[in-house]
């Protein structure tokens, strides 16, 4: 990728409108690529834009990619709380 198409961190979060935490998040998930150069990660300026196009549509459909990961996470804290009563 030619060096006037990496974007940054900060840079790519702010295109996403989502805090810098939530874009390494993705690219933990393998959701976004990213390449580490020296001590600076770097993403793919048009990988993220299409990115961006995927979070709008989810949201079109009433759905966002946060969304859904929150949602996981308290089904599971629900059913834990579930587990509970059965224990005593």
């Amino acid at each position: 990728m030619p060096a006037s198409d990496y974007i940054t961190i900060r840079e790519a979060a702010d295109r996403l409108e989502r805090s810098p935490e939530t874009v390494r998040r993705y690219v933990a998930d393998g959701l976004i690529d990213a390449e580490k150069i020296g001590s600076q990660w770097v993403l793919d300026a048009n990988d993220v834009d299409d990115f961006a196009e995927a979070l709008a549509d989810d949201a079109d459909d009433g759905e966002d990619a946060d969304d859904c990961e929150d949602e996981d996470e308290n089904d599971d804290a629900e059913s834990d709380d579930d587990d509970e009563e059965y224990d005593e």
